[in-house]
């Protein structure tokens, strides 16, 4: 799992710390990262498992 370049970017500068990128300038993961990624999603598939959720909008005006 990686995290896109332009994310990095933003986490970077608002951290000013710079952490290991791949080729494309996206952050790689630790496995630590990725298990707690994965701990969060599946703790939210949980909490929304129920009936669909539909939300209105409002076209904005012209």
């Amino acid at each position: 799992m990686i995290i896109p370049r332009t994310v990095t970017a933003k986490l970077n500068h608002e951290s000013g710390e710079d952490g290991p990128v791949d080729g494309h300038g996206g952050t790689l993961l630790t496995e630590d990262d990725r298990e707690f990624i994965q701990d969060q999603a599946r703790a939210s598939k949980k909490e929304y498992a129920g009936d669909p959720r539909f939300f209105d909008s409002v076209r904005p005006e012209d």
